[in-house]
């Protein structure tokens, strides 16, 4: 069957199918799992041709000062590694999970070395769930040193739900470490949930 509801005037800027309009001329791209990446060709081929598996592939295609947002479509789920999102490279660029309560985008720290480097100039990340310490289910012992660095100015991580503990050997070192350049810094309506056994945590934010 033809796509007939696709309109879109100029790359990442308009399309009716989705509704989704960029005023600041930034490229928009989607990222979600292979069922919802196969579902697309009933939206439109101008978001298909956009849309991705992994975030670290979609921030490959973001140009710095543009103001590229990326957005995370519901249910979808990612396991965070040592520099995860090692394609980050462009500035001002928008990570921002779409639904809500548990339907939005969970990103889950599995190793002690997981880690996600805000390095890169006015990054943000929005309305996710992120898992610190591993899943929030009894596991094997995880104590995850530094899931969050933030080094440069302009970060932003707002309107998530951020679990930093889950048991007495499921912890974190230090949650989110800031270091002297990380100016100007947001840190918004975040809701940040720690198990009562997960005390041996000592630290969840750490501003410089």
């Amino acid at each position: 069957m033809a796509n007939t509801n696709t309109v879109a005037a100029y790359p990442g800027v308009l399309e009716v199918a989705g509704m989704v309009i960029s005023p600041n001329g930034g490229q928009v791209t989607y990222v979600g799992t292979a069922a919802q990446q196969a579902a697309l060709g009933q939206t439109g081929e101008a978001i298909a041709s956009r849309s991705f598996t992994t975030i670290n592939t979609a921030l490959a295609q973001c140009v710095t000062g543009r103001g590229d947002y990326i957005y995370v479509l519901p249910g979808y789920t990612e396991n965070i590694t040592a520099d995860a999102w090692s394609s980050l490279a462009a500035t001002d660029v928008t990570v921002c999970g779409l639904g809500h309560g548990t339907n939005r985008p969970a990103l889950t720290w599995t190793v002690a070395g997981s880690t996600m480097l805000f390095d890169v100039a006015n990054f943000r990340l929005l309305n996710c769930q992120l898992f610190l310490a591993g899943p929030h289910v009894a596991g094997a012992a995880l104590t995850v040193t530094a899931p969050i660095t933030i080094s440069t100015a302009g970060a932003e991580i707002s309107d998530c739900d951020i679990w930093w503990g889950f048991d007495a050997d499921q912890i974190v070192a230090i949650g989110i470490t800031t270091t002297a350049n990380a100016d100007n810094m947001k840190f918004n309506r975040n809701k940040c949930y720690a198990e009562t056994a997960a005390v041996p945590t000592t630290t969840f934010l750490r501003l410089t």
